[in-house]
């Protein structure tokens, strides 16, 4: 998984836990939901500034969408 790949799936989780829509958080940005969809689906890349209005609409501190999980590979 890239690093991209990573932040949006970060951005995914965390807009799913709070209970929120691609279509509100387009809203909170000012995009279409289109838009949103492919930084979603990381067809397009998130901006550091979209980062940051997305984590203080959610309540989080921005640096939880820049973390990156260790695959768990199979012990040799």
């Amino acid at each position: 998984m890239t690093y991209s790949e990573q932040i949006a799936a970060n951005v995914r989780a965390e807009v799913a836990r709070a209970g929120y829509t691609q279509k509100e958080i387009a809203q909170v940005l000012g995009l279409s939901t289109a838009a949103i969809s492919d930084r979603f689906n990381n067809k397009k890349t998130f901006e550091n500034d979209e980062l940051m209005l997305i984590a203080r609409h959610l309540g989080i501190d921005v640096l939880t969408f820049y973390r990156v999980v260790e695959s768990q590979g199979a012990a040799a």
